[in-house]
């Protein structure tokens, strides 16, 4: 670890450490065979079956018992027609750039990993051992406790898998310095409209004092994603938002968006977010988490991947 990553305890509490899904089941059918482009961090416990992941620059195969880590972006994943996955989807980064925290390109398989597999062990056994079962973060009602709860749970996970990740990461951590032509870049982003397809980004290369193709490789480096997907990630939050609004109607959804095509606009939903517009709405409108022995989950009979 450089200088740079070294930080006072006050301020790597500055940093937002977010969970935002723990599954464990079969995928469903949807996620068994799925093209996709996720804006958060993964991280799969295989429990039975394969499956097989391929990212824009590395291609995994993992089996029972491998650990599975992926960064954002770009990935075609087929999981077996008997898989069972334990899966996480988390995010770090520096809520004051948007800056991940935690660079995880271009993926990695580990075998074994005994204290992960401990830590998942210890919640089953804590939430009744049910053979599927999720926690959501969207669209869920629960106690300040439940979610200290799982917070708590989740972050011991994390510090044993960042100790592991070191082993093999060498840049793991991301300095939390950016690059004021990446920042300027970043805040033309943010003042065009959270609905607008972006085609050209001449307008932040100007603001950076950049070509456009310069200014996307230091994004890129920042970001782990490019000037468009940075972009796509604010329409997906969108769409998110309102298809969770009351009376919200997905076609007229899909226009805001400017997708005249309904289809299309499934098909794009899809990608993001791993399930159907229609789905997503079904799965987190209204839902409230039951509580079990102090912690809160929700239950569903198929969990997408």
């Amino acid at each position: 670890m450089n200088e740079g990553q070294l930080l006072s305890p006050e301020q790597w509490q500055e940093c937002h450490v977010q969970l935002l899904r723990l599954r464990w089941g079969p995928p469903t059918e949807e996620g068994r065979k799925l093209e996709c482009s996720p804006n958060d961090l993964t991280a799969w416990r295989l429990e039975r079956g394969r499956v097989s992941v391929k990212t824009s620059k590395e291609e995994f195969i993992a089996h029972a018992g491998d650990w599975l880590f992926l960064g954002i972006g770009y990935r075609r994943q087929e999981f077996s027609i008997d898989a069972q996955l334990t899966s996480l989807a988390f995010r770090i980064y520096w809520p004051d750039s948007l800056r991940p925290v935690l660079d995880l390109r271009p993926g990695l398989k580990l075998r074994p990993a005994v204290l992960l597999d401990q830590r998942v062990e210890s919640l089953r056994q804590e939430t009744g051992n049910p053979s599927i079962y999720e926690w959501h973060f969207r669209g869920a009602r629960c106690d300040i406790d439940s979610v200290l709860h799982m917070d708590g749970w989740f972050r011991t996970w994390l510090a044993d898998a960042i100790r592991l990740w070191r082993q093999h990461i060498p840049d793991l951590k991301s300095d939390r310095a950016i690059d004021p032509r990446v920042e300027a870049a970043r805040r033309w982003v943010m003042m065009q409209s959270e609905v607008e397809q972006l085609t050209e980004f001449q307008g932040a290369a100007e603001a950076a004092g950049l070509s456009v193709g310069h200014l996307n490789r230091l994004f890129i480096d920042h970001y782990h994603q490019t000037l468009h997907g940075f972009q796509e990630q604010r329409r997906i939050q969108y769409a998110r938002r309102r298809l969770l609004e009351a009376h919200s109607r997905i076609k007229v959804v899909a226009y805001e968006l400017g997708f005249h095509d309904l289809s299309k606009f499934s098909s794009w939903f899809r990608r993001l977010e791993q399930l159907s517009p229609r789905k997503y709405r079904s799965k987190f409108a209204d839902k409230a988490l039951p509580v079990k022995n102090g912690a809160s989950f929700k239950r569903y009979k198929h969990i997408d991947s």
